[in-house]
């Protein structure tokens, strides 16, 4: 999937390592920023996929509902 947690995390990394290699010390905290972004927006995205799966269970499973 497009803007998947993995893809997101895969981005944080990079941001570490170039922020690992920058002399300049703005540019390590600019892209140790970025990785924290990435990694926030990994989790915001894996909230968004277990509440939409929650939500179709519960729209597949009417009768449950109904009790």
């Amino acid at each position: 999937m497009p803007g998947s947690a993995s893809e997101c995390r895969r981005h944080a990394l990079v941001c570490m390592q170039i922020s690992d290699a920058s002399a300049s010390p703005e540019a390590r905290e600019h892209f140790a920023d970025l990785a924290r972004t990435w990694l926030r927006l990994a989790g915001d995205l894996e909230s968004a996929q277990a509440l939409t799966d929650l939500l179709n269970d519960f729209e597949r499973q009417p009768e449950k509902r109904a009790g």
